[in-house]
């Protein structure tokens, strides 16, 4: 957790991690359970949800097995809400992968808005999209610049051409870049829980 708190721009003396807002410890927890892998033999390892695959799986069929088959197919990326459905999420657009869809978050149904920007990770259970929890809104311009910039100084290009193409290391920097940006920002300050 700590590793994952540096690398997300969150405060950590040695002994405290110093959080600006609730959602940062949701966000902290999907970038570690996500993104996060121990090195072996100076590759990257697996993430909490591999190991979990590898060492406990599931019986093929289970809900389980259903969800964490999803959760390996996470990606984290910018969203545009095109619109909202109330009382069952948004329709949004995959800004870097071009592809259109309803997002299902009761709390996105009542607080987003048409043109709204937000980062974030997305599953799709059985063709179902939904986030896993921790999303930011890109507030403004300014905000989405840094957000660019970090990216293209961090991945480079195919972070925003084809993420599909990056590699696990390269995805991992791609969704701590675009966080960081985003919590520089203040972005987390924007967030409520209701």
């Amino acid at each position: 957790m700590r590793r994952s708190a540096r690398r997300l721009g969150i405060v950590f003396d040695g002994r405290t991690l110093s959080f600006e807002a609730e959602c940062e410890v949701d966000i902290l927890f999907d970038y570690c359970i996500y993104d996060f892998r121990e090195l072996a033999r100076g590759k990257p390892g697996r993430n909490a949800i591999e190991r979990l695959m590898a060492t406990s799986p599931p019986p093929e069929g289970s809900v389980e097995r259903l969800v964490l088959g999803a959760m390996l197919e996470a990606r984290y990326g910018l969203f545009r809400v095109m619109s909202v459905i109330e009382g069952l999420g948004v329709e949004v657009t995959d800004v870097f992968r071009k592809r259109s869809f309803v997002l299902t978050d009761l709390g996105l149904s009542k607080s987003a808005y048409a043109g709204m920007l937000l980062a974030g990770r997305v599953i799709a259970p059985d063709g179902v999209h939904m986030t896993t929890g921790a999303f930011l809104p890109v507030g403004d311009r300014g905000m989405l610049e840094d957000v660019l910039d970090a990216l293209e100084e961090d991945v480079g290009g195919p972070a925003t051409e084809s993420p599909e193409e990056l590699s696990v290391r390269e995805r991992a920097r791609m969704s701590a870049a675009i966080i960081r940006a985003c919590l520089a920002n203040d972005a987390s300050q924007s967030v409520a829980f209701g």
